[in-house]
């Protein structure tokens, strides 16, 4: 059957034979879940797919098979010379892979919504995408494009690591949602109680927001555009069908393109 483990130290890693190991992200314990497991099979999950740097490290290579969304997945590894064309066995395409729990209800409402769903920091500077230190220019775009569409719902989804790695992140985004709030429309923030983004926004804003635990506790809700950064949940969003926004700081370097987790260009 399906187990379990969570890895805190290395003598909670257990070795079994004959199984297969699923992983979903970067983790130093990998190598030593492979090493104490060399009869089993180990396969790269992820936890979506972008042009983040992430998406693209060496370290997949220890894998025997990876998930990939399509052809563009990859590509981004043959291009950055992950893996060769001729290792395309390792790869296999499973189309939109996504957790509901992320996502906004497909079942359209009566309330036109954008949703604002900026990704954290980073584990380390070179993956940092989030755009949330440049709150007047996120506030004034969103702004521009709300007033466009005569849309007066905003829907906040923030990634739970949020100033977890740089505390300065933290005012930086109440400045962003204190902006957003000035603009005096319905503002819903998303996230769990136990979400540690939570605390420290409601114990800011508490009564301004109005609060829900998941996107798609949203029914009365209807997305018509999505705000995000170069991260995962642009390419869901998109695939979801709703007109996406990519925002990114100038100052850093992008890559070609950014793609839909549809796999498509």
């Amino acid at each position: 059957g399906l187990q379990g483990h969570c890895i805190i130290n290395l003598r909670d890693i257990p070795s079994v034979e004959n199984a297969i190991w699923f992983y979903t992200h970067n983790s130093m314990y990998n190598f030593s879940v492979i090493n104490k497991n060399l009869y089993s099979k180990h396969i790269w999950i992820g936890h979506g797919d972008s042009e983040k740097i992430a998406y693209y490290k060496k370290m997949i290579r220890v894998f025997d098979y990876i998930l990939v969304t399509g052809d563009l997945a990859i590509e981004r590894f043959v291009k950055h010379g992950i893996f060769r064309k001729e290792e395309s066995y390792k790869f296999i395409k499973i189309g939109k892979a996504a957790l509901c729990s992320v996502m906004p209800n497909l079942n359209k409402g009566s309330k036109e919504a954008m949703l604002f769903a900026s990704t954290w920091e980073g584990a380390m500077e070179e993956e940092n995408y989030s755009t949330l230190h440049l709150h007047e220019e996120s506030v004034a775009f969103i702004q521009k494009i709300s007033t466009l569409l005569k849309i007066e719902n905003i829907v906040i989804k923030l990634h739970p690591n949020t100033g977890i790695r740089d505390s300065k992140l933290i005012e930086q985004t109440l400045k962003t949602i204190e902006a957003l709030v000035a603009l005096e429309k319905n503002i819903i923030f998303v996230a769990e109680k136990t979400d540690w983004v939570y605390s420290w926004v409601h114990k800011r804003f508490q009564e301004k927001l109005e609060y829900k635990d998941k996107l798609y506790d949203l029914n009365a809700y209807n997305f018509k555009v999505g705000v995000s950064n170069i991260s995962a949940m642009a390419s869901m969003i998109d695939a979801e069908g709703m007109k996406t926004f990519v925002l990114y700081d100038s100052e850093m370097t992008v890559q070609e393109r950014v793609e839909s987790s549809s796999g498509r260009k």
